[in-house]
C-alpha cells in the first residue's frame, strides 16, 4: 500500500491523495485509524496511527463538540482497545451517552448523534461489542493479550473455552 504517499509532515496520514490538509478537522470518519481498528498493517500500531489516535478528537468533524456521524465513534472506541489505552476508552465511551448517540436505557446506537428517529446502527453495534471483548482479550497484534485495556477495574470477569487464532484454548477468570 502506498501510505509513504499519503504522510504528513506532522507525522499523520491524509484522508486521501492529494488531500492535503484541506479535510484536516472536517473529516466524517477517521479513516486514518482503520489499521488500528479493522487490519494491522504492521505487528504494533505505526507511528503514523499512534498520531492520528492521538488527535482523533481534532481531525475527526464536531468530535469534540461531542458530536459523531455513523460508525466514528465505534471505530474510536475499538482503536482504544487496540492502542490498550484505558484513559482514551473511558473518554470515548462516556460520550456515548453525553453525544446523544444511544437512548438513556442504552438500547440502541444511533446512527448518527442526535439521529433518534433514524433506524440503528448495526455497524457500530458490532464496533461496540468488539471493543469490550478486545478490552478483555486481544490476539489483534500477532500474541494473546488477557485485559489488554482493562477499563473494568476490579469487577470480576470471566470466560472458558476462549480459542485463538493463534491456536491457544485458554480459560480465564
Amino acid at each position: 500500500m502506498a501510505f509513504s504517499n499519503l504522510l504528513s509532515e506532522k507525522g499523520f496520514l491524509y484522508a486521501s491523495a492529494g488531500s492535503g490538509m484541506s479535510d484536516y478537522g472536517t473529516q466524517k470518519h477517521p479513516v486514518q485509524l482503520n489499521g488500528l481498528a479493522y487490519l494491522p498493517i504492521a505487528d504494533g500500531p505505526t507511528a503514523p496511527e499512534i498520531r492520528a489516535y492521538e488527535i482523533r478528537y481534532e481531525s475527526t468533524d464536531l468530535a469534540k463538540k461531542p458530536y459523531f456521524f455513523g460508525w466514528t465513534l465505534g471505530e474510536f472506541l475499538l482503536a482504544a482497545s487496540r492502542m490498550q489505552d484505558t484513559a482514551g476508552w473511558q473518554k470515548d465511551w462516556n460520550n456515548v451517552r453525553s453525544s446523544n448517540y444511544t437512548d438513556e436505557n442504552w438500547v440502541q446506537i444511533y446512527e448518527t448523534s442526535d439521529a433518534t428517529v433514524q433506524s440503528f446502527y448495526v455497524t457500530t453495534h458490532g464496533l461496540f461489542t468488539q471493543s469490550l471483548y478486545s478490552n478483555i482479550i486481544s490476539d489483534y497484534w500477532g500474541k494473546l493479550v488477557i485485559a489488554p485495556c482493562n477499563v473494568y477495574g476490579d469487577s470480576k470477569v470471566s470466560f472458558g473455552n476462549v480459542h485463538s487464532l493463534l491456536g491457544l484454548k485458554r480459560a480465564v477468570r
